[in-house]
Order: structure tokens, then C-alpha cells, then sequence
């Protein structure tokens, strides 16, 4: 939990889930923005990371239980959490750590990019 406070202001308490919850959708809203039809491959899982699965996405895509597509989720690194983008296809998987929201909407549309070039 962070404080955050203004001079002249009254501190307030963030909470970290919020702050991540805040982010999920924003990354969800910039994926939908750019590519409408995303709409209904976007899936949240159990864990709170989002799946985007890849259209031709069948039973002989999977490879080790995971179906091809993106995953954008936080992992934890040096004490705290970054965005990272995987982005399996073919029984193979990239990760990228991504700073910032916009750089997470950015992977994911150029991993649907490959995958449609594929």
C-alpha cells in the first residue's frame, strides 16, 4: 500500500490491486480500441492475467496445457511487478517485460500481427 499526497492535499492510500486492476483494463480498452473483433477472445483468467487467444486457435494448437495466443499478466521482479507479454504459438513461447501500459498494448498487437502473418 502507497500513500500519495499533494502539497495542499489530503494523503490518500492506493492500493496495489486497484492500481493493477486500473491498468488491466486500460490494457484491455487499448487492445479493443485498436482491434475491435478482439472482443470476445479476451478472456480474464483465474490468476488475473488476460488471455487473447489466436483465431484459429483449435484442440491441436496446445502444447503443455496452454493454448496458443498471448497471455499479458505481472511477474514479480526485484521486490516488485512488471507487465509481460507471452506470446505462444507452436509449442514455442517469447516473453517481453514491457515499462508501461502502452508498450503491453504494443506487444500484443505485434505478437497478432505475427500470428496472423503465420
Amino acid at each position: 500500500m502507497d500513500t500519495v499526497g499533494h502539497p495542499g492535499s489530503r494523503v490518500r492510500v492506493v492500493h496495489p490491486e486497484r492500481t493493477v486492476r486500473r491498468e488491466r483494463d486500460r490494457i484491455r480498452a487499448g487492445l479493443l480500441l485498436r482491434v475491435p473483433g478482439l472482443e470476445q477472445r479476451i478472456v480474464e483468467t483465474s490468476s488475473g492475467s488476460l488471455l487473447v487467444r489466436f483465431p484459429a486457435a483449435t484442440a491441436g494448437t496446445t502444447c503443455a496445457g496452454s493454448a496458443d495466443g498471448i497471455e499479458i499478466g505481472r511477474l514479480p521482479d526485484r521486490g516488485g511487478a512488471s507487465w509481460v507479454v507471452v506470446v505462444r504459438r507452436q509449442g514455442r513461447a517469447s516473453v517481453r517485460r514491457c515499462a508501461s501500459v502502452e508498450q503491453v498494448v504494443r506487444s500484443a498487437l505485434i505478437g497478432l500481427r505475427s500470428a496472423r502473418a503465420a
